[in-house]
């Protein structure tokens, strides 16, 4: 797909530089690492557009993900380049990456909060934020002290993520 190579000159390069040179980490990484945790994130949204035994891909469905795509490649991008660093770094990150998208692209993020804020839709083909993701929490009234986990917007993320990794092996 030409998009592809489009996205990756768009963003690609232009963001593992930036992270380097302005993001600290504090646990650092390699640009190899960086781009392995992006390619698995990128292949568990691209799982139902591979040619099975069962099922073949068609132009039509080819053309649906195209019109899309570019939405869950920047999710990919935020949820590895730029998760790797601290709050000082996050926020830069999600100055810069909306700086790449310019202000008429098809998957601009909402005006308010950052990048981390959101979570893109595949249903909606839209950015959602991460507490829409979730039933409206609750404390079972028998439930001890210690059994209560109360879902945060880290907790909520995380858990999203290793899902969707796990699931796509």
């Amino acid at each position: 797909m030409p998009m592809i190579e489009k996205l990756f000159d768009k963003y690609f390069e232009p963001l593992i530089y930036y992270v380097r040179r302005n993001c600290p980490e504090p646990v650092m990484t390699v640009d190899n690492n960086l781009a392995g945790s992006f390619f698995r994130l990128m292949d568990c949204y691209i799982v139902p557009y591979h040619d099975t035994e069962l099922k073949k891909v068609t132009a039509e469905e080819v053309e649906e993900l195209e019109s899309f795509f570019e939405g869950i490649y920047i999710f990919c991008l935020c949820w590895t380049l730029g998760a790797t660093t601290n709050l000082e770094g996050r926020a830069k990150f999600n100055i810069k990456i909306k700086d790449f998208m310019g202000k008429d692209n098809k998957f601009k993020f909402p005006s308010i909060g950052s990048v981390y804020d959101y979570k893109f839709d595949l249903e909606k083909k839209e950015w959602i934020g991460w507490t829409e993701t979730i039933s409206e929490f609750a404390i079972d009234p028998k439930a001890s002290y210690n059994e209560i986990i109360v879902p945060t917007f880290d907790s909520i993320r995380m858990k999203f993520i290793k899902g969707t990794l796990i699931k796509n092996k």
